[in-house]
């Protein structure tokens, strides 16, 4: 004797009570719209759901291309900068689950920020000294206004950070650090 099945029938607002054999010919013979079309305003439900997906797709990690060859850029590979106030510097995790490899360091303004993804901080005091080594630009920031620009860096004051990239933003350069014309040698 086939078992009674309660079948929701979705988008019309009731249960059916029907004999039910396992073999789901009636699920198969009934179609369920998955979303209803109900004109222009359907059309625009489906449009912001779609962008909506789009953008969230987005809040992940970015990545980033080298244009220190461009001329815009070039002129900042191999100077050498000093920063005009205490700093910090973050290690931040690059992996999906946060986990200690790989990762970069990055260079901040005080109070800096917080998150899973933040495996270390540590003060960067005024007057230490820095040589760019690149320039790279974002080419997933779709949203952005102006073009996400950091600098990659070696740390001429301390080696403690020699063992992964070092980012600084590239505006963040211009606006809390000087040039150095004149420079000792790295111990």
């Amino acid at each position: 004797m086939p078992s009674v099945a309660k079948i929701i029938t979705f988008g019309f607002g009731g249960v059916l009570d029907r004999p039910f054999s396992g073999d789901r010919q009636f699920i198969k013979s009934r179609t369920f719209p998955a979303w209803p079309n109900r004109g222009p305003i359907s059309m625009l439900l489906r449009c912001v759901a779609a962008l909506t997906f789009l953008l969230l797709t987005g809040c992940g990690f970015v990545s980033y291309e080298d244009v220190s060859g461009e001329p815009e850029y070039s002129k900042y590979v191999g100077t050498r900068y000093r920063t005009t106030e205490d700093m910090e510097i973050y290690r931040i995790s690059m992996e999906r689950n946060y986990g200690p490899l790989p990762s970069i360091y990055e260079i901040v303004q005080s109070p800096g920020f917080g998150g899973p993804e933040v495996l270390a901080r540590t003060d960067f005091p005024e007057g230490s000294t820095m040589q760019i080594l690149s320039v790279k630009r974002c080419k997933d920031c779709y949203l952005d206004e102006e073009p996400r620009m950091h600098v990659v860096v070696r740390l001429d004051s301390d080696r403690r950070f020699d063992d992964w990239e070092v980012q600084v933003d590239l505006g963040l350069l211009s606006s809390h650090m000087q040039e150095v014309t004149e420079f000792g040698s790295r111990d």
